[in-house]
Formats: C-alpha cells, sequence, structure tokens
C-alpha cells in the first residue's frame, strides 16, 4: 500500500469500498479535515484576549499541553506549572489543554485576573486547528510572542473520512484497521504563521543519551530557537536547552585558520534532589526564567 501526500497527484480520498493510506502535510491536512464546531468562538476570544494584553504591553505566551495515560508527564503537569511561573513573569497566558489535564493553579490558591485564557480540546482534529488557527490571532504581537509548545501527540490518527457512521459489529470477528499518520505543524509555525515569535519546543526521551542529538534534528527540521529536553527518569531535577549558535559564530579564525565551530550550544539547569520538601524549586521556573 502507498502512502502519498494529501492532495497530490496519485492521492485519493474514501470510496464505499477502498482507500489509499494518505501521508498528510500541514497544508493537505486543513484542506480537507473539517474545522471544529468551536474554532470560531475560540479564536474570537484569543483575538479579544490578545488585543487586551497589546493594549497593557504585556507579552503573550502560547502554552500547549496535551494529556495521556501514560505514565510521564503529559497528565499536564509541566505544562500547568510552566503557565504559572509566564503568568508570575507578567506575561498573557494562553493555555490550549486537553479538557481534564492539570491546569494552572489547580495546586494553589492563586488567581491572575485578566491575564489567562483557557482553551480547551478532546479530538486531536480540535487540536490540531487551534495552533494552527491560534498562531494566526496572535500574530498581530510579532516579537512579544512566545510559543511553549510542551504537547505530545500520537503519531497516528484516523481522518474524518474513515470514521465509521455506525456501529462496528463483533459477529465480523477480529477487527484490523490502518491509520493515517499526523501531520507536522511546527514548521509552517515557524516559517508562515509568526516568524518574528519566539518557539520553544520540548523533547522527553527514555534514553539520556538521546536527549540532544533528538534537540539537534528538531532544530535542524524546523528552525525555531529552542529545544528543552529532558530524560523521563530526571525531568523534574535536570534539562537542557538547546539553541542554534549565531551564524556569526558559525566560523572562527585561530592563527589564521579557519575552524568550524558547533551549531549548537547546550545549556544545562539541574536542580538539587534533596531539596527541602517545604520549600521546593521546580525546573519549570528556571526554564520559564531563561526561555
Amino acid at each position: 500500500m502507498r502512502l502519498h501526500c494529501a492532495g497530490s497527484p496519485g492521492s485519493r480520498r474514501m470510496s464505499n469500498t477502498t482507500y489509499e493510506l494518505q501521508k498528510f502535510c500541514a497544508e493537505s491536512y486543513f484542506e480537507t479535515q473539517p474545522q471544529p464546531p468551536s474554532l470560531v468562538a475560540d479564536i474570537k476570544g484569543v483575538h479579544e484576549f490578545t488585543q487586551r494584553q497589546r493594549q497593557a504591553n504585556l507579552s503573550v505566551v502560547l502554552v500547549t499541553v496535551l494529556a495521556s495515560c501514560s505514565a510521564n508527564h503529559h497528565a499536564g503537569t509541566r505544562d500547568a506549572i510552566s503557565a504559572e511561573y509566564f503568568l508570575k513573569a507578567g506575561y498573557g497566558v494562553i493555555f490550549v489543554h486537553r479538557q481534564f489535564s492539570l491546569q494552572p493553579f489547580s495546586r494553589r490558591l492563586v488567581y491572575a485576573q485578566g491575564t489567562l485564557l483557557m482553551v480547551s480540546f478532546v479530538t486531536m482534529n480540535e487540536y490540531l486547528w487551534l495552533p494552527h488557527a491560534v498562531s494566526r490571532a496572535m500574530s498581530v504581537s510579532g516579537r512579544k510572542v512566545t510559543y511553549h509548545l510542551a504537547t505530545a501527540v500520537s503519531d497516528f490518527f484516523l481522518p474524518q473520512q474513515r470514521l465509521s457512521e455506525h456501529w462496528i459489529q463483533s459477529r465480523k470477528g477480529n477487527l484490523s484497521t490502518e491509520m493515517d499518520q499526523v501531520p507536522k505543524i511546527l514548521k509552517p509555525l515557524v516559517s508562515e504563521r509568526n516568524p518574528e515569535g519566539f518557539i520553544v519546543f520540548f523533547k522527553l526521551e527514555i534514553d539520556e543519551t538521546n536527549v540532544i542529538p533528538k534537540a539537534q534534528q528538531a532544530l535542524e527540521r524546523y528552525g525555531h530557537q529552542v529545544v528543552i529536553g529532558n530524560d523521563l527518569h530526571h525531568r523534574k531535577y535536570r534539562a537542557v536547552l538547546t539553541s542554534p549558535m549565531a551564524k556569526a559564530n558559525a566560523t572562527k579564525k585561530l592563527d589564521d585558520v579557519v575552524v568550524s565551530q558547533p551549531k549548537y550550544a547546550e545549556f544545562w539547569i539541574e536542580i538539587d534532589f534533596h531539596q527541602p520538601s517545604n520549600h521546593p524549586k521546580e525546573i519549570d521556573e528556571d526554564s520559564v526564567a531563561i526561555a
């Protein structure tokens, strides 16, 4: 079975009897998948919120989160904590979260009036549409916009055209299904939607030796500013910020010999594993301060 980018020659939609898997590009995804019914109201709220923050001369950050059932940070904890520190730093925060994930200040009796906008989603389609549309509404703030993209999504999904309209009948025996790849939406976000914005992306790895190589690969692929990476076992106490070196520093003369400099710089953040429990320091505080 061949894979095609949806909308390209050779791709086709599902008929009653056949379906050829499509490799969705970001552009073709939004051309073929339906806009969520709530999107217009959500974007109206984002636009009004962004305008208020501009009038107050506040920078705006988009924090995204997806809660999952896996045993990692995607219960939304990291993202909710980061949102709290952004609010404390004086940002206006748009918090795009999955329904029932942890929300900012769920742990504390604190409320940041007028500087926090909550936008929820349930389905993969709703999530993919939200950053796509929200980034356009935020682009009016130019360099005063930060994207804090901590979301982890599935690698595969079922397009709307393939969803069954009726109950799946168990009498047919074993169930077999094939899913399409989720499109990568970060590249157009960087290059098209808001090229002046500051984009922070996250990488969580099980093997700590993969953290920096995967961060560098992401920077190479998408061309954004920072990847915050850590490994699953030390995620609460250690993280590394990876960013491209300035082009002016790409080469250096040493005794009239041109020496290539590293393409990427790493900055490690670590906090004491044995810190007092009554006043614990969270690594997200330093990550937000640096980012």
